[in-house]
């Protein structure tokens, strides 16, 4: 019987520690989320006041979007002279050299 009773305490105890740990776990995913929506707001904010700098500016709204197009285009012309190398690359190393001649062909027109 005291056997018992020592494995119920004992038993009672480990369930008060579970409890309490879920209670401070619990305490921490509040806080982490409340800290997680202040940064958002936060994050907003600093993006509205942003936008409305460049709204207030058109110069510097028509030189950073010429900067992002400018980027664009050239990031793209460096892709496309990639793939295109590549292209010939494989199709040399393959023998196909009748179509890199035509196309040396067209070029010269």
């Amino acid at each position: 019987m005291a056997k018992r009773k020592a494995a119920s305490a004992r038993t009672n105890e480990k369930l008060d520690t579970i409890q309490k740990e879920g209670r401070k776990q619990t305490r921490l995913e509040t806080s982490t989320r409340k800290e997680m929506i202040e940064l958002k707001m936060q994050l907003k904010r600093m993006i509205r006041v942003h936008k409305y700098s460049l709204i207030e500016h058109p110069a510097r709204l028509l030189s950073f979007q010429f900067l992002i197009g400018l980027v664009r285009g050239l990031g793209s012309f460096i892709g496309a002279t990639i793939v295109v190398g590549f292209i010939i690359y494989l199709l040399s190393s393959l023998g196909y050299t009748e179509v890199l001649q035509d196309f040396n062909s067209l070029r010269s027109i």
